[in-house]
């Protein structure tokens, strides 16, 4: 799907949304414990992977119905912190504070689901996004 949107439409939207769908699910395939959030998340994540294969295949550009699975509402408490760490995590920026959003963040995801330090950046990825897509599909 990677090779098709650069063909297709060359769009970069398009194009960072199927690299971060792609890191998702390369996690997602490495774990051996799949809890229910994470599962539920990465079926819900299919609607979008769906959606982007219907629009390549059509030719069709516009905004994807779907695009809150990878860009949710951030809850207010952490709006800050994790667009920190998604600056970190998937633009592979270094950040000195890189430890204190985690902190933060793990604090308010911790009656969700656990996230670890020792994480790779594709598992803590997945993981905090699975938590933040049930809290707010759950509000």
């Amino acid at each position: 799907m990677k090779g098709e949107s650069v063909k297709r439409l060359d769009i970069n939207y398009y194009k960072y949304t199927i690299g971060e769908l792609i890191i998702l699910f390369e996690a997602y395939n490495e774990l051996e414990n799949k809890t229910e959030i994470i599962t539920n998340y990465i079926n819900d994540l299919k609607k979008l992977v769906d959606e982007i294969y219907c629009n390549l295949q059509n030719m069709i550009f516009k905004d994807l119905e779907y695009d809150n699975l990878l860009n949710p509402e951030f809850p207010e408490e952490i709006h800050y912190e994790l667009s920190k760490i998604h600056e970190c995590l998937i633009d592979n920026k270094f950040d000195p504070m890189f430890n204190y959003y985690f902190e933060k963040i793990k604090e308010y995801l911790k009656d969700t689901i656990e996230i670890k330090y020792s994480y790779d950046y594709k598992k803590l990825f997945l993981y905090i996004y699975a938590g933040i897509y049930h809290i707010n599909k759950n509000k």
